[in-house]
């Protein structure tokens, strides 16, 4: 026991140890505390910009809620809002309002303008901003702020162009049109294509052939405007996007492939009756009648 005592050198030791173990330890502690501390700066950093966020979405709020008041709609806030909100205030709040509840619209003929934001023609109900409101201060929207408000609108903008150019073919030359029973043809009014471009007519064709049909029209030949309606609500709905989405070229290419085999099934079907004719009933085939005499 002496003899170990005497070769381990204590002092030696506490000295390898202080120059080792120190400044680990230290190097360690000043790692947590950096750590914490910038989750803990980032985490007030956030909620500082989460704070703002929601007070310029709660300042559109108190615009509609002025509007309320008077039972009016929130089209007739529009210039109000346009001009009280930055652009960088709107690019913030836009997407949170519209998926929370505000009608934001995007006209069909065009495309998502941030400076002049649309609304729709629908009256403003004060409860509802009070829920919003709501949901905005409880930080429930959060996540839907800063979501770049020109990709969000301008989402998906040729099919909504291609289905209000679809309702008004349907509501300005479909819905004026006559059908004539004994040739089995729609009639459309004489100049309806001098109120649509050429672009315009090249995107309808497929969707014209398709309801060009007795399906919309009653026996004396008029249009059934409830059938109209129907086929109009169908287009809202996107029912019709395939044959819209559709090219006219592609449509009657395929349109003569299938006419051409049905041409060809049927003078086939038609030599291999010929040459082959069946016989029904208790008797056999000409071909076995030969061979039997």
């Amino acid at each position: 026991m002496m003899f170990l005592l005497n070769v381990f050198n204590f002092p030696l030791f506490m000295h390898c140890l202080d120059s080792l173990l120190l400044p680990l330890l230290s190097g360690a502690v000043g790692a947590l505390i950096g750590t914490f501390g910038g989750v803990y700066f980032s985490y007030k950093r956030q909620e500082k910009s989460k704070e703002k966020s929601r007070k310029m979405a709660l300042k559109a709020i108190s615009i509609f809620k002025k509007y309320s008041k008077k039972d009016g709609t929130y089209d007739n806030a529009e210039q109000d809002f346009n001009v009280s909100m930055s652009l960088g205030e709107k690019r913030t709040i836009l997407v949170a309002l519209h998926k929370l509840g505000i009608p934001i619209i995007v006209q069909p003929d065009s495309r998502f303008s941030l400076a002049s934001t649309c609304f729709d023609k629908i009256r403003i109900d004060q409860d509802e901003l009070d829920a919003i409101a709501s949901q905005i201060e409880g930080g429930l929207c959060d996540h839907l702020f800063f979501i770049d408000p020109e990709s969000y609108f301008n989402e998906n903008i040729r099919i909504r162009t291609l289905r209000s150019l679809a309702i008004r073919w349907t509501n300005e030359v479909l819905d004026k049109s006559q059908y004539n029973v004994a040739n089995d043809t729609v009639y459309y009014p004489n100049d309806w294509f001098v109120h649509f471009s050429w672009g315009e007519k090249l995107a309808l064709g497929v969707f014209k052939q398709r309801v060009s049909i007795n399906e919309y029209f009653n026996d004396d030949g008029k249009a059934n405007h409830s059938k109209i309606v129907q086929l109009v609500e169908e287009i809202e709905r996107g029912v019709w996007d395939n044959c819209l989405c559709w090219d006219f070229e592609s449509y009657q290419s395929v349109q003569s492939t299938y006419s051409l085999n049905s041409q060809l099934s049927s003078m086939l079907q038609a030599n291999i009756l010929s040459n082959n004719p069946i016989k029904v009933g208790n008797s056999i085939t000409q071909e076995a009648s030969e061979k039997t005499q």
